[in-house]
């Protein structure tokens, strides 16, 4: 197959979601790119999300003003929405998920109707356009890239779709991974008392030596329009420096797909064009690029954002082989550990500055043992929830809790 151009696109997933882009070059590259000035966009509504099958998300933002930290960026929450059918049915069951998202209970889309958003906030209505749902074709794989040592490790993503479809599509999956802590701290400080600890087990929950991270990637968008054949493999979706948490145990990826139309696409590649036109600052919006949302009460109102209509493909993956792939880090805390007087802690600051490892006894004869010393370290060395939580997902696959 001839190597040709795959444009692509990611969305940012701060303020203001739709007019954050990366732009890439042949095949799956994927290179950063944030417009200078973003935060000089002039006050409007931004409607983030698509229709799907089951439930559908948005988010409703305002770009900030001219003066104002674009860290500050206004969420709405006060939003009455529904999804519509061109048939009269009304998708009700909305529910506010905080930070300015909002949850519609959508079902399975009828391939044969046409959906699309409404939106009251401050007094004044909104509406998307109504749209057929694309059908998205399934994800045929997910998989880890490294081109040699010291480089970063890339999730990428393959699909294909033999049939007439739209070669646009949309990327976005949630990751998981488990993450130890570097020391096996066998004891923890009891909280309220003074020196008092108790004793973990590694074997169960009741420890601080596992944990697990999680977080939600970017959202990107990608187009094989320019291929023979509507094919995409191993697209490259984001890249990790090796040497990361989520490499050093095991490593979970749940991906979602989603085929666009056209017109999606070339709104949010076109938002980029027209930041990169006017030399770094946010320019005025033409109105073919505005996309398909628009304000029904007042038609001065400007309003931006593309509401798709598309299912969801999903696809899981857990990657056992991540330590293989891991690298030990440019900075590395060696953790050292000392042997302290217990009753000398006493002089600490409470709660002590130090984490209990282990126990050094001494046995008296007139009497029980008593613990004279304790092994204590640093507590980023013995307390994994510095780096994750002690949520450990349903069905993860190793021993460790």
């Amino acid at each position: 197959m001839r190597k040709r151009r795959i444009y692509t696109v990611q969305i940012a997933s701060k303020a203001i979601v739709s007019l954050l882009f990366l732009v890439g070059g042949v095949y799956s590259c994927v290179t950063e790119y944030v417009p200078d000035g973003l935060e000089k966009a002039s006050s409007v509504m931004v409607v983030d999300g698509l229709i799907t099958n089951e439930i559908s998300y948005f988010k409703l933002t305002k770009t900030v003003g001219l003066l104002e930290d674009i860290n500050d960026i206004e969420v709405i929450s006060n939003a009455s929405l529904y999804i519509e059918r061109d048939d009269g049915v009304l998708f009700q069951n909305t529910s506010y998920l905080g930070n300015g998202r909002y949850s519609v209970e959508t079902e399975d889309l009828d391939p044969s109707r046409k959906y699309g958003l409404y939106i009251r906030s401050e007094g004044k209505e909104y509406r998307s356009e109504f749209l057929e749902p694309i059908i998205t074709t399934a994800i045929d794989r997910i998989n880890l890239s490294k081109a040699a040592a010291g480089e970063p490790v890339y999730v990428c993503v393959s699909t294909h779709d033999s049939s007439d479809k739209t070669p646009y599509y949309m990327w976005q999956y949630e990751e998981i991974w488990e993450v130890h802590a570097q020391l096996f701290g066998r004891l923890g400080w009891l909280p309220g008392t003074v020196l008092e600890y108790k004793v973990y087990d590694r074997n169960t929950s009741d420890n601080m030596h596992h944990c697990w991270g999680r977080d939600t990637s970017e959202v990107y968008i990608g187009a094989a329009d320019k291929l023979a054949e509507n094919v995409v493999i191993e697209k490259k979706l984001k890249g990790i420096e090796a040497y990361n948490d989520r490499f050093t145990v095991m490593y979970y990826v749940k991906m979602q797909q989603n085929q666009l139309r056209k017109e999606a696409y070339d709104y949010f590649y076109n938002l980029r064009e027209s930041v990169e036109e006017s030399g770094g600052l946010f320019p005025p919006m033409p109105t073919n690029r505005k996309g398909n949302i628009e304000c029904i009460s007042d038609p001065n109102t400007n309003v931006l954002g593309y509401v798709e209509v598309s299912t969801t493909a999903y696809k899981e993956h857990y990657f056992p082989e991540v330590p293989d792939i891991h690298e030990t880090p440019p900075y590395v805390n060696e953790c050292p550990t000392v042997y302290i007087l217990r009753d000398s802690l006493l002089l600490d600051v409470h709660p002590p500055r130090y984490a209990p490892v282990d126990t050094l006894w001494y046995a008296f004869v007139d009497g029980p043992g008593y613990c004279l010393y304790l092994e204590v370290t640093d507590y980023s060395c013995v307390d994994c929830r510095l780096k994750g939580t002690k949520d450990r997902p349903i069905g993860w696959p190793t021993n460790n809790y």
